[in-house]
């Protein structure tokens, strides 16, 4: 007889040894792997180390039934197959075996044509059972795996699947979103809108662009498209939506930055050279001014308004300064500093100003902390000016908080390399138009200044690769909160 290339281990339970010799004989002939046993426990025992492709069970066993070794057997591996044996038929054995998942039910004297049969219609089955298996997990894999968010919803627009990456985009877990209405789950607006209209016309949406607010992320960006899938591969007429995400929020966000720091660049350039060509002439304004002021006779009305020249000179050198410090190529200077001690010395800077002010300050350091690697005279400066415009919020007195910390990231199995700082007031607040525009050179509300000191903070942040974000709510107050890489 032909011999088979297919390595397959079968499994013979009889207590009859003669006639597990024999097919042992038979089997091992067309080249399969046979271990041939006795009793039951000894066969149970056998498939808890060795995974048994089909298993030939003798249903009257020395121990316990052959029935409930078959059953044993499928529970320690489902994807055995069993064959039950037996001479003395019954309409309950054969109902009992197929009830617990027997592939067949062949009675004594057995024909061996008919066993080999038997097995080799097991063995497809187990094959192609296995097949599906596998394909079903690939198909789970790429589902969980793939890095755009897809969510399966039936055609009430309750979510029936969503995958990591969906999960991960909305920060929910995939407990919290089965079963669950999208509405209440994922509340973005006009969303249900698109799903009808992709439900009653059949036709998909691609390219959607959704906003949703992300509890502790802020807004998120989101490109969507929507279409109908089949639920149903039988008739094909239950559909349900099929809802594919990706997030261009940090794409986005990048885009604007290169967008606007080649923008800022370029009139950051042409800012300094008018800087210098003012600087120049404004100089001999203010020698002449001193030297009238020095060598002439003036009365006290001359020598106020003199003062005032001088005065504006000087605010206009300043204006010139910062111009100078936001186009100009800046290189830091690091060593370990100290962030609390740069903090105090800020704080020492405004305390008399905010004592006018009537402004307290409340300090929540983590003592914990070390030093980090940074230019410690820009870090001052850019805390300065986050500090300075603390101040100018709260022109009726208020609070400022100042909290430290690490930032531990989420999921990770170890503390995060990341230092927080945190300037929280208690002033007017900014609107959330405002706050998309606050870092822009040149933006500001205010009477004085030219709209350049948060740009110039946000600019020394970045330097060091760190980050400002803001969080605020018009009349409630606003936080700023600095983060750097500590090193």
């Amino acid at each position: 007889m032909e011999k088979m290339s297919e390595n397959v281990n079968l499994l013979i339970v009889d207590d009859q040894e003669e006639l597990c010799e024999v097919l042992k004989d038979v089997f091992q002939d067309i080249g399969y792997q046979v271990d041939a046993v006795q009793r039951g426990k000894e066969a149970v025992a056998k498939a808890e180390h060795t995974f048994f492709h089909v298993v030939l069970i003798d249903i009257i066993l020395p121990d316990i039934s052959g029935i409930e070794v078959l059953k044993k057997v499928k529970e320690i591996s489902p994807q055995t197959e069993g064959i039950i044996i037996t001479g003395n038929a019954s309409l309950k054995n054969s109902i009992d075996a197929l009830s617990i998942g027997a592939f067949s039910y062949l009675i004594k004297p057995l024909d061996l044509d008919e066993v080999r049969a038997v097995i080799r219609n097991a063995l497809e089955k187990q094959r192609i059972a296995m097949e599906n298996l596998l394909l079903k997990r690939f198909n789970e894999n790429i589902v969980s795996y793939s890095p755009s968010g897809l969510l399966v919803m039936d055609k009430e627009f309750n979510i029936m699947l969503a995958n990591r990456s969906c999960c991960e985009i909305f920060q929910i877990a995939r407990g919290d979103a089965s079963g669950k209405p999208l509405k209440d789950v994922l509340p973005i607006e006009r969303l249900e809108e698109k799903l009808y209209r992709v439900q009653r016309s059949h036709e998909p949406l691609y390219g959607l662009e959704l906003r949703y607010h992300c509890p502790g992320d802020g807004i998120k960006v989101l490109n969507a498209s929507i279409s109908e899938i089949p639920l149903s591969r039988v008739t094909g007429e239950e559909t349900g939506i099929l809802l594919v995400i990706q997030d261009l929020t940090e794409q986005n966000r990048l885009e604007k930055e290169l967008f606007q720091s080649q923008k800022m660049a370029a009139l950051g350039e042409t800012a300094a050279r008018v800087a210098h060509e003012i600087r120049n002439p404004l100089q001999q304004v203010l020698t002449g001014v001193q030297c009238f002021q020095k060598h002439s006779t003036i009365d006290e009305e001359e020598r106020i308004a003199l003062e005032g020249i001088v005065d504006g000179v000087g605010s206009i050198n300043r204006i010139i300064t910062d111009l100078l410090d936001y186009a100009r190529p800046v290189e830091l200077t690091c060593n370990k500093v100290d962030i609390h001690d740069v903090l105090d010395g800020v704080l020492f800077q405004v305390e008399e100003a905010f004592r006018k002010s009537n402004i307290q300050v409340n300090k929540r350091y983590d003592k914990k902390l070390q030093r980090i690697w940074a230019d410690g005279f820009k870090i001052k400066h850019a805390f300065q000016n986050i500090v300075k415009n603390a101040m100018e919020a709260m022109p009726h007195g208020g609070n400022l908080t100042i909290t430290t910390c690490i930032r531990e990231e989420e999921g990770s199995r170890k503390t995060a390399d990341v230092l927080e700082v945190k300037f929280a007031d208690t002033g007017c607040g900014i609107s959330e138009e405002e706050v998309e525009r606050i870092f822009q050179p040149f933006y500001t509300t205010k009477d004085k200044g030219i709209g350049l000191g948060l740009a110039i903070t946000r600019n020394m942040i970045n330097l060091h690769k760190g980050e400002i974000l803001v969080e605020s709510k018009v009349g409630e107050g606003t936080q700023m909160v600095v983060r750097l890489s500590i090193k």
